[in-house]
């Protein structure tokens, strides 16, 4: 569990009735409660959660029928098909083989994953633009 501490300060308008003051608030500070947590905890949580997400896949039969529209989900014949589309599309799109560890048997070899790469961001190419126009007036 984190705790929240927050400190105050306390301004005392009137030195003899301590009910009239005015507190200021400064500033909160996360710490963590050495009783609740540990750092073993916080090391051992990635692993744990990798661990449930496993087991989760493990226990989740791959789809047979689709269910896109009633919950929402792919299956692996849908989602290579919509890769498929979505790298002839989109040319910042690439399928990914990954590594041969991690490969899902009900997937391709070679499309394992989507990538992206190359995206323009027109917001970053401005905003660089205008530091570039920045520093060049000074």
């Amino acid at each position: 569990k984190i705790k929240k501490i927050s400190s105050t300060k306390r301004t005392d308008t009137n030195d003899d009735d301590d009910r009239s003051f005015e507190r200021k608030r400064t500033h909160t500070t996360p710490i963590l409660s050495s009783t609740n947590i540990t750092a073993a905890t916080l090391i051992t949580m990635p692993s744990l959660l990798s661990n449930l997400k496993s087991a989760r896949e493990y226990l989740t039969p791959t789809l047979k029928s689709s269910a896109f529209l009633t919950r929402g989900v792919l299956t692996p014949e849908e989602f290579v098909k919509a890769g498929d589309e979505l790298v002839y599309k989109c040319p910042t799109w690439t399928w990914e083989g990954g590594d041969p560890s991690k490969r899902k048997p009900h997937l391709p070899p070679d499309k394992q994953f989507l990538m992206t790469r190359n995206v323009p961001c027109t917001e970053r190419v401005s905003s660089l633009e205008n530091v570039v126009a920045e520093s060049r007036s000074e």
